[in-house]
Parts: C-alpha cells; sequence; structure tokens
C-alpha cells in the first residue's frame, strides 16, 4: 500500500548554518533569481538530504547574495512513495522569496510540461510581475539589455519620485495565461542559459563595483557561489553550461 508524502510549513522559520547543509546535500523543490547588478539574489527551497521513502527531512529556505547569505528551516517533509509538487510545494509561496525572477530552478522531478504549468503558479504570486513580463517581452532571451533598461528605468523612477509623478501602474500580478507565458519563457532551456549566465555576471559585476571597500572585501567570491549553485543543481534539469 502506497503512502502519500506530508508536507509541512512552519508559522516562524528557524535559522539554520547555511554551512551544516552540505553534510547531508540537498534536493531542489524550486526557487528563482533575481537579476540585480547590485547584488543578484537567489532563492531556493529545498529538502536537506535526499528524497527517500520513510524519512522526514527538514524543509530549508537558502537565500545566496554576494553580500550576504542564510539559510531557515521553514518545514518539514515527511516523505512517502508518492508525492504532488503543486499541492505540497504550495505551503511555500508565502515565505519571503523578494520580487518577481527570472532564473528559474526546475526540479529534475519534473516533466517539462509539469515545470512550465507549476513556475506559472509560483511566478502569480508575485505582485510585480507584470512588469517582469513586460520587460521580459521586450527583450525575449536578452537578459543583459533587460536589465540595463531596468536601470534606466529605476533612475527614471526616481526622478519621477522626486518630482512627485510617481506611477507603478505596471507594477501589479500576472494573469493566468500571463503567468504560463512567462514560466514558458523562462524555462525554454536558451533563455534559461543565458539567464543564468547572467545572474553570473552580475554577481561578479556586483562585487567588482564595490572593489576596495568593505563589502566587496567581505563578499562571497562567484566561485564559492557556483559551488553552491552546482549542489543546488544536481537535482535539477538545466541547460549545460
Amino acid at each position: 500500500m502506497s503512502t502519500e508524502s506530508m508536507f509541512e510549513a512552519f508559522q516562524d522559520p528557524v535559522d539554520v548554518d547555511l554551512r551544516g547543509l552540505k553534510k547531508n546535500g540537498v534536493t531542489t523543490l524550486f526557487g528563482g533569481g533575481i537579476i540585480n547588478p547590485f547584488g543578484p539574489t537567489l532563492n531556493a527551497v529545498v529538502l536537506n538530504g535526499k528524497m527517500k521513502a520513510g524519512t522526514t527531512i527538514p524543509v530549508i529556505q537558502m537565500m545566496l547574495n554576494p553580500f550576504s547569505q542564510s539559510a531557515a528551516k521553514v518545514g518539514t517533509a515527511r516523505i512517502g512513495d508518492t508525492w504532488s509538487p503543486d499541492l505540497d510545494l504550495a505551503h511555500f509561496f508565502n515565505l519571503q522569496l523578494g520580487s518577481c525572477p527570472t532564473l528559474l530552478l526546475p526540479g529534475a522531478y519534473f516533466e517539462s510540461d509539469a515545470a512550465t504549468e507549476f513556475y506559472a503558479h509560483f511566478l502569480a504570486t508575485f505582485s510585480d510581475g507584470h512588469r517582469v513580463l513586460e520587460h521580459v517581452r521586450s527583450f525575449p532571451g536578452d537578459p543583459w539589455n533587460r536589465v540595463q533598461q531596468d536601470i534606466g528605468r529605476l533612475d527614471s523612477k526616481l526622478e519621477n519620485n522626486h518630482k512627485g509623478t510617481s506611477s507603478d501602474n505596471d507594477n501589479k500580478p500576472l494573469t493566468p495565461s500571463e503567468s504560463l507565458e512567462l514560466s514558458r519563457n523562462l524555462l525554454e532551456p536558451t533563455n534559461l542559459k543565458a539567464e543564468l549566465q547572467a545572474f553570473l555576471f552580475a554577481w561578479n559585476g556586483s562585487i567588482e563595483f564595490q572593489s576596495g571597500g568593505a563589502m566587496a572585501n567581505m563578499a562571497m567570491p562567484v566561485d564559492a557561489f557556483i559551488e553552491w549553485f552546482s549542489l543546488l543543481a544536481l537535482s535539477c534539469n538545466l541547460p549545460e553550461m
């Protein structure tokens, strides 16, 4: 008789040592990265161990940024013979995951169509999803120029705020069809590869921008990030670099 896995989300996360996760390894459940040239940020929800029937495993939220890294226990998973990612992982969609991401981490347990549907539901939870979709539409498969335009828009927004003429009409959640469009676009292998390359470029660039300052001296080098990302990638379907 098969048993269904049970996922429980904690009301209050408990901080844990990020380095301690390496002992049992991680299984990536889902995650997303924001390509900010001043501090790209990756949030991933993982199991601290392998999905083995009959075990109870901590569910961890990892946050990796050049200038700040953290980990917190956000729930537990009692692993059975079967599970339902759409239902089980939705418990963790309300975590503090920042802005709508463009770098997605499709778990190896997903078929491609299932990953698209899952991430459509995930992306629909972000309040700024529509803005991100519009920017992705403007620069399909080109995160570098998209980010440059984002910087220009930020400068313009700051100027408008100063003048009292700010407008956030495009800062709203995605509709179901829009979230499916964005998910499909970001998970397309060529686009996914470009997002990852841009993320790594931004990671290194953000440290160089702070060159000579205290923040740069304390930053996580890109090689150290790649080591963590490689650990996450073991349980993901990602294109070859």
